[in-house]
């Protein structure tokens, strides 16, 4: 009985096979015997730039029809097509057919033109602001995106061509102190443009000392008073008593830390200076490695600051650096309460006068463990080498690897001030370098 069931059940499985290769047969006979109707392509007319690519979709109707199309193009030197994909060579009409294989009178036309490849972003290659010397021009290298644009002509503007004055090629000579803006445009296209701020200073030693900091900051662009010229950007802090008198300091979070910074006049005509106002200051990422044993400080490091005392600041004590990240210990560097403003601190005392509304140049010294150096503008007014910085007692005076506090203090000891120019290096400046420093 078994035997005869499995029997029967192969006999149908024989069955079914031969009934559908029967099918398959049929349907593939009925197949051949559709013919192409139509051939169909979209878009017909295509625009495309040098180097660009546009896709083209083709369509064989009706769907049972041999599918296999091929493309070409009339000239090839103009557009290249290669499955429906067309790409600009050269500027140019030209046309793009694609055939049935199966039908060659099945076809359609792509009316394709090729243009010259247009500016889409224009550069200067150096931030804004430049600071340029007087009588030192500067050649601009103009990057224009993409390279392969066929009109590169710009249109150049220049707000005040008595300070500086600029070619067609991008080269700018300076005239005379003082600021200017260069607008640059595209000539085939004046929505894309790009706007350079320029300063013209006077020849000056001292930036041949400043631009090798390890941090230098000028503060000359009013939407960011905390970029670097060299380094990493300084970061808005608050000081944890948010004007606030007693202990605890109140909520540092009640007033944003962006608010008591904004841009003054600076030293020089066209120069510009930042002023830190009560209860603020800036937390900087100096960048200079750590070198000492325990590999978390740095022990020999120089600061330096275009300053001025605001008369709004009266008789009192203004911090400048504090090397406590925390704010819990005591700054380390002061203008302290008095009419003159002298610099210092308690260990090395107080020297100098740092007088009202009046810039000073001044340059802070520490190689800890042997000796802290004052000099403003230009004078050495400090030559500390006490029992109090021996190496033991040193810590104070490092850096931590970290950073450093500039312009702080927590107790009440951070009246306002107005900061030019302020640069930090991983040495202590020699000699002749405070001289080419010299004074404001």
């Amino acid at each position: 009985m078994k035997t005869s069931f499995i029997k029967v059940l192969i006999t149908y499985m024989v069955f079914c096979s031969a009934m559908l290769s029967a099918c398959n047969e049929e349907e593939t006979i009925t197949r051949k015997d559709i013919k192409v109707d139509i051939l169909t392509a979209t878009p017909t007319n295509i625009t495309v730039v040098v180097g660009g690519i546009r896709a083209i979709k083709a369509e064989v109707i009706p769907l049972g029809a041999n599918q296999m199309i091929y493309w070409k193009s009339a000239n090839p030197e103009i557009a290249v097509v290669a499955n429906g994909i067309v790409t600009g060579i050269s500027p140019g009409p030209t046309v793009i057919t694609v055939n049935s294989v199966e039908d060659a009178s099945k076809r359609a036309e792509i009316n394709v033109t090729v243009v010259p490849t247009s500016i889409r972003s224009i550069s200067f290659g150096v931030a804004s602001p430049l600071r340029m010397v007087l009588g030192e021009p500067f050649q601009l290298d103009m990057q224009i995106l993409p390279a392969s644009a066929a009109n590169q002509e710009l249109l150049w503007t220049n707000s005040h061509p008595e300070v500086a004055m600029v070619s067609k090629t991008g080269l700018i000579t300076p005239v005379s102190l003082g600021t200017t803006t260069l607008t640059v445009k595209a000539a085939a296209n004046e929505n894309i443009s790009a706007t350079l701020n320029i300063m013209v200073v006077s020849p000056d030693n001292a930036y041949e000392i400043l631009i090798t900091a390890n941090g230098f900051w000028e503060f000359m662009d009013a939407n960011n008073l905390c970029k670097a010229t060299i380094g990493t950007d300084l970061v808005m802090r608050k000081n944890y008593n948010d004007g606030q008198t007693g202990s605890p300091y109140g909520n540092p979070n009640s007033v944003p830390a962006t608010e008591g910074f904004r841009q003054v006049a600076g030293v020089k005509e066209g120069d510009f200076a930042v002023e830190i106002n009560r209860w603020r200051h800036f937390f900087c990422n100096h960048g200079i490695p750590a070198n000492t044993g325990d590999g978390l400080s740095v022990d020999v490091w120089t600061v330096v600051m275009d300053i001025k005392r605001p008369t709004s600041s009266g008789n009192n004590w203004i911090g400048l650096i504090t090397t406590d990240l925390n704010l819990i210990n005591d700054t380390d560097f002061w203008i302290n309460n008095t009419a003159t403003g002298a610099i210092g601190q308690g260990v090395t005392n107080y020297f100098g006068s740092v007088g009202f509304d009046t810039w000073h140049r001044l340059v802070i010294i520490v190689n800890a463990g042997q000796y802290i150096r004052y000099y403003l503008n230009g004078t050495k007014i400090c030559d500390y080498t006490g029992s109090s910085i021996v190496p033991n007692a040193a810590s104070r005076f490092r850096l931590n690897k970290e950073g450093v506090l500039l312009f702080g203090n927590r107790n009440g000891g951070d009246f306002p001030l107005h900061v030019s120019m302020a640069a930090i290096f991983g040495r202590a400046l020699s000699e002749e370098e405070i001289t080419k420093l010299g004074k404001l």
